[in-house]
């Protein structure tokens, strides 16, 4: 979880995809992998009763929203926090939450168009999976002029000419969804393998800007 640390950017509206249990990843309990990105972030400041949403006060200070869409066991609680998300009396609000994490593609049915950030963690074998979790973060909105995919894995033992292979697989989805948005310019940055005890040791990311603009 050190890797997750060093790339969530509390600054950037994210979802945060936590791996499959049985992807190597995984730390194979989910609301562990949840508390230690809480933890992360903050002092957990308790729950809002009406969202359902964790109060995270951030070493700014500044008191983050986060919905947890990872956590089943309480069911009640669950249904507050797809109902916040979904109301349409907040669609337009950016401040409504900050960041969402989720199992999987967070499927629930709502649409967070100020997503700034994607992070996923684990590899994703699908390209069209990585093109709709791209998707999550190109959404238009007013002043949004960037956006960020990044996804974490462990360090790869393959032969490199495989682990090139998984690398472009991955490029081909990032430009075919910049090619099916038809107005971002992709900017590649990988980071190389961390100290052995990090877990997610290899970095991809995916910045992207307008393409009337630069961002190194």
């Amino acid at each position: 979880m050190d890797a997750v640390a060093k790339v969530l950017d509390p600054a950037l509206k994210t979802i945060v995809h936590i791996p499959n249990v049985n992807a190597r990843e995984s730390l194979k309990d989910k609301e562990r992998e949840v508390n230690d990105i809480l933890h992360g972030l903050g002092d957990w400041q308790g729950v809002d009763p009406a969202t359902g949403f964790h109060r995270i006060k951030a070493p700014d200070g500044r008191v983050l929203k986060v919905a947890d869409l990872v956590d089943d066991s309480d069911h009640p609680r669950r249904s507050r926090v797809l109902a916040a998300l979904k109301d349409p009396a907040h669609k337009n609000d950016r401040t409504h939450v900050d960041i969402i994490i989720a199992l999987g593609m967070a499927k629930e049915g709502f649409d967070w168009i100020w997503c700034e950030h994607a992070l996923t963690i684990g590899y994703r074998s699908s390209l069209t999976e990585i093109v709709q979790i791209i998707g999550r973060a190109t959404r238009d909105a007013q002043g949004k002029e960037r956006a960020r995919f990044t996804n974490l894995i462990a360090e790869p033992t393959a032969e490199q000419s495989a682990v090139a292979e998984a690398v472009n697989d991955m490029l081909k989805a990032i430009s075919a969804s910049l090619l099916m948005e038809q107005v971002l310019a992709p900017r590649y940055e990988f980071t190389p393998a961390m100290p052995a005890r990090s877990r997610a040791s290899t970095t991809a990311r995916r910045a992207t800007s307008r393409a009337a603009e630069t961002w190194a």
